[in-house]
């Protein structure tokens, strides 16, 4: 979810923050007194083991003065996330990303920032029945909230077969009803065949993630409008992001290659960014050469004039680093 504003035409300055959850809220806050704010938190592929949690932040080039950003960090099990993410959302912080930290004790992080003015309300949904939590969402859906992020629960020992939590947001004032879909398949095909049924029906893409061997696409439909939106699913090499016809809103490994999701009904350039990580220290930070290389990569990053981060992920390569893999998308 991009919060920061900027004029039409303007450009932004990146940074990347990695730290463990304990420490995360102090280091986005450093980056928030130089009017960083969070744009989008990394999710880790399942079973890379991220010893931390890697967030990007961003300021407008045009940012006046560049006031100072305040962040949270709410973490919790299932039962636990309500509560703290309204009474955050009522100091007028709002969600940036949500993840499952599988440091010891496992739990969810969800990343919040306070970039402007505005209060929100926050609800919290385990997906352990998917008809009954479907309706749920509905229920709450009519009240205004829509579905923001979705992050695996700690309950099951294979990461590929966790239960998804989803976060839905309202802001407190001048809401619109939402209705709520679910459409998943196993490959790319019957995918896009799903996606575009619900798609000429008004509905779009809000989270996308994988469960078990189906990949999982989270679709809301604002006031019953019946504007038509087509999307596209294609099986390719990373290095072919570049030419994807669309909005780039998702990627997931799918047998050599990667499965990408895009919005065909938005006219906008792709570009990835790839960079290796730092490791983090016994004391879970990154020494002074180590924060030297998250600034390259957020100079790298800063490099494509235009481009907002559309998602980003962590994995490990074959020689076992951690590498940040960063999309960027430009409006044509």
């Amino acid at each position: 979810m991009f919060t920061v504003v900027s004029a039409a035409g303007a450009g932004f300055e990146y940074r990347v923050v990695f730290a463990p959850a304990a420490q995360l809220e102090r280091q986005l806050d450093e980056q928030g007194r130089d009017g960083f704010a969070c744009v989008s938190v990394a999710r880790p592929e399942p079973g890379s083991g991220l010893p931390g949690i890697v967030a990007i932040v961003a300021r407008a080039t045009d940012a006046a003065g560049r006031p100072a950003v305040v962040h949270r960090v709410v973490a919790g099990g299932r039962g636990e996330m309500k509560a703290p993410l309204t009474i955050a959302g009522g100091d007028g912080f709002r969600l940036c990303g949500a993840v499952l930290d599988e440091e010891p004790p496992a739990r969810d992080v969800v990343v919040m920032s306070r970039p402007a003015p505005g209060s929100w309300q926050y609800d919290a949904e385990v997906l352990l029945r998917c008809k009954d939590s479907l309706a749920r969402l509905n229920a709450i859906g009519r009240d205004g909230f829509v579905p923001v992020a979705a992050a695996p629960i700690d309950n099951n020992r294979i990461p590929e077969l966790r239960t998804w939590m989803v976060f839905a947001e309202r802001p407190m004032t001048g809401s619109t009803p939402q209705e709520v879909a679910v459409r998943s398949d196993p490959g790319p095909t019957g995918l896009a065949k799903n996606l575009n049924e619900s798609g000429k029906q008004g509905f779009r893409v809000a989270l996308t993630w994988k469960e078990g061997n189906d990949f999982v696409a989270m679709m809301t439909r604002s006031g019953g409008s019946a504007t038509a939106r087509t999307y596209g699913v294609e099986a390719d090499a990373p290095s072919r992001l570049h030419f994807l016809p669309g909005l780039a809103l998702a990627d997931f490994p799918y047998l050599d290659r990667r499965l990408f999701v895009a919005d065909a009904g938005v006219r906008a350039s792709n570009e990835l960014v790839e960079e290796t990580l730092p490791p983090l220290g016994p004391r879970g930070v990154v020494d002074a050469r180590g924060r030297g290389t998250l600034v390259t990569i957020g100079d790298h990053l800063s490099r494509n004039p235009g481009y907002e981060t559309s998602y980003a992920r962590v994995a490990r390569d074959r020689p076992g680093r951690f590498v940040l893999s960063v999309v960027m998308a430009k409006r044509d």
